[in-house]
Formats: structure tokens, sequence, C-alpha cells
């Protein structure tokens, strides 16, 4: 996966030393751990290609008729696929060969060059793995250019997103791996030497985790105010193109927290206690990087073009509760008073009816419970003819807004 402490694994393939970096050597080259990372690899690579093959079918299709900036953006949503498909191929390759038998790979020769290809394919991957983050940063960088009226360039974003990630690997690569491989050699600053490649990896993270809020929440205020400037109103129908809007690019940040967060947790967790590092959590934290880094080429193409699916099933019905005209209390008491206080009295129940005596027995009680909620479920399963849900059109509230503004 995308991280230094992985990447110091390959300076510690013949290492003699006590470090915490041998200790959990073992662990990064289990079968199992080596398992996990190859077969969510391959749901990266179905994801990702996907991502390309569809976003390129609908550049093809739609070169002409759509405005300039949507195709922009699906360019930077095809790049962003091809990053994930390359990282993901990196990880790939490593599993395989750390599957191998060891006398499969002295005969290919393999053995001898175990470390050169742990760095190698380590640095393919976190190359690639930072181009993602290049990537999504300038998906939200763009949508608030357009605006505000100033589109962005595609070459100029090919070059940061492709060069910044090379620079940063290629800086922390070389303090970490020259003048030798063994990182971890007696007389070596090891400070000196993983610091630079933890810096390289974590700061462009850092800055996609705390920029891609700030950038989403500028351009649901622009989309808010051009939205009342255009109609001169703000009705239901704008408030659900708003609201579908802020649904995907919370998507979108939510996908980016779920995948990259544990990278940084480890990175914390292993510089806070070093050398005493805890073994066991830190191996847990890799298998969950193991399963969701990869995922994002997964979750990618889920909210970028299922996200009117997902809105549809996810949204509206909350959203059809949340704007009833029937008060949130008025729901929540009887079912406080048929699920909850019901539940309470069986434990009082079964907590003091050795001394009580006087109490009915549980089947009475529960028979008397079972009676009031049947009541209740007939109660709300009446019609409200008052209720005009969100789904079926502007509920009584959202008119009255409107026509008082």
């Amino acid at each position: 996966m995308a991280s230094p402490t992985l990447d110091s694994f390959c300076c510690a393939l013949h290492n003699d030393s006590n470090e915490p970096t041998k200790q959990l050597a073992p662990y990064f080259r289990s079968p199992t751990y080596t398992t996990v990372c190859l077969v969510f690899a391959i749901f990266g690579v179905l994801g990702a290609s996907y991502q390309i093959l569809h976003n390129h079918v609908i550049l093809e299709r739609s070169s002409l008729r759509r405005p300039t900036f949507i195709l922009r953006g699906r360019r930077i949503l095809q790049w962003l696929g091809f990053a994930d498909l390359m990282a993901a191929v990196g990880v790939i390759l490593r599993c395989v060969v750390w599957l191998m038998d060891e006398n499969m790979m002295r005969g290919l020769g393999l053995d001898e060059f175990a470390s050169d290809f742990c760095i190698v394919t380590s640095a393919v991957t976190q190359y690639f793995y930072t181009a993602t983050y290049m990537w999504t940063l300038l998906y939200a960088v763009d949508v608030l250019r357009t605006l505000r009226g100033s589109g962005g360039s595609m070459v100029v974003y090919g070059l940061w997103a492709w060069l910044v990630p090379f620079v940063l690997s290629t800086i922390g690569f070389l303090l970490l791996f020259v003048p030798g491989t063994n990182c971890h050699a007696q007389g070596t600053n090891s400070f000196l030497r993983h610091f630079p490649n933890y810096m390289c990896v974590y700061l462009p993270l850092v800055t996609v985790l705390v920029s891609c809020p700030i950038l989403v929440r500028l351009s649901l205020s622009r989309i808010r105010a051009r939205i009342a400037n255009t109609s001169n109103r703000f009705s239901n129908r704008e408030r659900r193109t708003l609201l579908y809007l802020r649904f995907k690019f919370v998507c979108i940040i939510v996908a980016f927290y779920l995948c990259w967060l544990p990278n940084l947790v480890n990175g914390v967790l292993l510089w806070s206690t070093w050398p005493q590092v805890p073994v066991q959590p830190v191996v847990v934290i890799w298998y969950f990087m193991a399963v969701l880094n990869p995922l994002q080429a997964v979750l990618n193409p889920l909210q970028a073009d299922r996200s009117p699916f997902l809105f549809q099933t996810v949204l509206n019905p909350l959203q059809a509760v949340l704007t009833s005209p029937v008060p949130l209390q008025a729901v929540l008491n009887p079912l406080q008073a048929a699920v909850l206080n019901p539940l309470q009295a069986v434990l009082n129940s079964l907590l003091y009816r050795s001394w009580d005596s006087g109490s009915p027995s549980i089947g009475e009680w529960l028979a008397e419970r079972a009676r009031a909620l049947a009541a209740w479920c007939h109660r709300a399963a009446r019609p409200h003819p008052e209720m005009d849900p969100l789904l079926n059109g502007a509920s009584k509230s959202y008119d009255s807004l409107d026509n008082n503004g």
C-alpha cells in the first residue's frame, strides 16, 4: 500500500537489527497479508478499468454536445482512474512475487534482487497513489474555478498531477535508499533517512484531506448564490438541485477519507510510539489499508456516475421524513412508549422478579406489550392526507417559504 512504513521494509529484508521495522517485516511478508493485498488490488484494477473506459465512452459520445468544463471534469476522472490502475498493478506485481515459493524465486534469479524489486514496486505504488491525491484535489479546484468563471487547463493540471508526485517520491526514496539500501545499518541516522520520506508521502495526503472540504464548501456557496440569482427564487426545485450537488460532493470527500485516513493514523501511531511500537494495532491498521486503499478505484466510479441513484434511494426518503409537517416528536413519543419503555420494564422485571412476587408474569407482560405495539403500528399505518413528501412534490412548508419569499 502507499505507506512509507512499507517502503522501509525493502531495506529491512537483510537487516539483522532489532528495530521495530525488522520486527514488523514478517507481517508485511506474511501470506495472509499479501493475499489480502492481492485480492483487493484486483478489485482496484477492475474499478479503475471501468472508470477509464466509462469516461472514455462519455467523452467520445458527447465531445460536441457538452460544455467544456463538463468534459474537463470527465478527463480528470479518467486520469484519476489511470493513476489508480497503475498503483494497483504495482501492488499486484509485488504480491505475486511475495507469494512465490522461495525455490521458484531462486530459480528465476529473483532472490538476489528481492530488495531492489521491493524498492521499485514500492516507488511505483507510492508515485501513482500520490498522483491520485493530486487528481482528486484538482477535481475540486476545477469545480471552484469553473464556478468563478475561470476554467483550468488540462495541460497545467497534468503537469501538476504528474510532476509533483514525481519530485516528492524521488526525494523521499533517494534520501531513504542512497547511498545504501540498508537504511537500518549501524551508524546511520534513522530519523534523517526515514522522516523525509514520511513527509513526502503524508504532506500531499494531509493537504488534500484539509483542502477538499474547504473547496467543496466554497463551491456549494457559489452554486447556491448562482441558483438564487438565476431564478430570483429558492423554491423546492432549487433546494433539490443544491441538495443533490451537496450529496455528490460529500460522497467524494467521504470516499477519500474512508480510503486514506487509515494511512494517516498509521503514520501518527508509528511516530508517536517509536521505538516501542504496538505491533498488533499497527498490523490491524495495515489490513485496513490493504482493503481500503485499492477500493478508491471502486468508490470513485460509484460516487461520480451512480450518485443520482444513491440520491434517490438514500437521501430522498430521509428528506421526506425530515421535511414532513408531522413533528418529529410526534413520531418519537409513540416509539418510546411502545418500544423503549417496554424494554426498560423487561429489564426491571428480570432484575427484581426474585423479590417482587406481586408483578405479573413475563409472558403476560410481553403479551400486553405486543398488543400495545400492534395498536401503535395500526395508528401509524393510517394515511395522513396532510403529509406531502418531497418525493412527490413541494411540501407545505416549502410552499409557505416560497410564498413568503
